[in-house]
């Protein structure tokens, strides 16, 4: 049984509006040669609900000499709301480290989690000072509140550099959203960021990225929401991406182009950018993207996600359904070691609404949530827009893999809900017919 943790919640734990999100811990045993092969990850069921997701997940941790402890925040807005209402009772939180399609349980430890609310930032200050020394902050800092300090640290300010006074290769995440950056004054040190991981970019008036971007060779996540002058992305983003938002960047016309070469392996969600698809098929690009990724997917990779403008149905998918759902039959050898995981599409109109888009997939007594994270609410028109999405093998237990017939179904939940969907199974030789 993998590392787990089990509350009681009521029905409306979730309506407090002193709550602020999750935090969690759990001890990673790394100590071994083979504990850099292995994907951590975290997944809640809902006994009452009979629902499971994969809440968070860290990729490769290089050392093989110790433990290490494994602490995460997951802030109530990034949990879809449908969720949030369904869920109650019991609740368990398991954690385990899979290597491709094996589990090993003696990977994580002993584990805790909390309810966060607001009043419980206090206490965390508290604890910053009683902990902080002036060997572990700078003298100026040590004469302001610890609440600064705190806000501080998450919330690093701008001038001519990222983080004046501070060490910018140590820097893992930074929000530089709506800070009226345009072509030229990019921080002098942006291109020293080696470590950076989550990069905030968004509403800012900026044609292109400065080329220093490129030497961010560990950035993982790229929000560049309403940069509506941004025009291309192209060689300057790393390889290491993973996922990139160009939501309602409406001047954007190259990105992901599925007729010219591209380095880049991300998931993409690119709601309201109609110049986009003028340009580019929004299908093809789609498509290619998703054959970029299944031939080289990025190492602890789950899914990958794609949203574009667009109401031209994927040929590539056979078992097409216009009520929201879909059955695809499972034969009894379908689970083989070819079997990469499953691939399904929806369009939907892309307007305000009060619904987030949700997904669920039920198979075997089992019903997991396939809800992409990063668009609730989304859109400013009724154009209907593509979502296309591919779960990896690993993103499902060992013990559902094991059954060998039956039905997967696949249910869109989102207003109105007489959308066009589709689904299939991924084996490796689908993967030359992508396109």
């Amino acid at each position: 049984m993998p590392s787990s943790i089990r509350i009681e919640i009521d029905a409306n734990w979730y309506k407090n509006g002193k709550w602020i999100g999750f935090a969690m811990a759990v001890c990673l045993h790394a100590n071994s040669s083979a504990c850099d092969n292995f994907k951590y990850i975290v997944r809640c069921c809902s006994k009452v609900a009979k629902r499971c997701r994969i809440m968070h997940s860290i990729g490769r941790i290089k050392s093989r000499s110790s433990d290490h402890l494994w602490l995460f925040f997951l802030h109530r807005d990034s949990i879809q709301s449908e969720w949030l209402h369904e869920t109650r009772g019991n609740l368990e939180f398991s954690f385990s480290a899979y290597n491709g399609n094996a589990e090993d349980e003696s990977y994580c430890g002993p584990c805790g989690l909390r309810l966060v609310h607001d009043n419980d930032i206090e206490e965390l200050n508290q604890l910053s000072k009683n902990n902080f020394t002036e060997t572990d902050t700078h003298q100026e800092d040590l004469h302001s509140p610890p609440s600064n300090r705190v806000d501080n640290m998450i919330n690093p300010t701008v001038g001519k550099g990222v983080l004046p006074g501070h060490d910018p290769s140590s820097l893992t995440k930074l929000d530089l959203s709506s800070r009226n950056l345009t072509d030229e004054p990019f921080p002098e040190d942006f291109g020293c960021l080696v470590s950076l991981e989550d990069l905030n970019l968004s509403s800012n008036p900026f044609n292109v990225l400065p080329p220093s971007i490129k030497n961010l060779s560990k950035l993982k996540y790229l929000n560049l929401e309403y940069c509506t002058s941004l025009k291309c992305l192209g060689p300057e983003v790393p390889s290491s991406v993973e996922t990139i938002l160009v939501n309602y960047c409406t001047s954007l016309n190259s990105f992901l182009d599925p007729s010219n070469p591209c380095h880049l392996r991300c998931s993409a969600f690119c709601v309201d950018c109609s110049e986009l698809v003028k340009r580019q098929d929004s299908t093809m690009t789609a498509l290619t993207s998703l054959k970029r990724y299944l031939q080289e997917p990025p190492d602890g990779s789950l899914r990958f996600d794609i949203v574009l403008p667009g109401s031209k149905i994927p040929e590539w998918f056979s078992h097409l359904d216009g009520g929201g759902s879909i059955r695809t039959k499972l034969f009894p050898n379908w689970c083989t070691s070819e079997w990469m995981g499953f691939a399904a599409f929806v369009l939907f109109p892309a307007k305000p609404s009060s619904y987030d888009l949700l997904c669920h997939i039920q198979a075997f007594g089992y019903d997991f949530e396939a809800t992409p994270k990063h668009f609730k609410n989304m859109g400013s028109s009724d154009d209907h827009h593509l979502w296309l999405f591919y779960l990896s093998r690993d993103y499902f237990p060992k013990e559902w893999l094991q059954h060998r017939a039956g039905i997967v179904k696949f249910s869109f939940s989102y207003q109105p809900h007489n959308f066009l969907c589709g689904a299939r199974l991924v084996y490796k030789k689908d993967i030359k017919n992508l396109h």
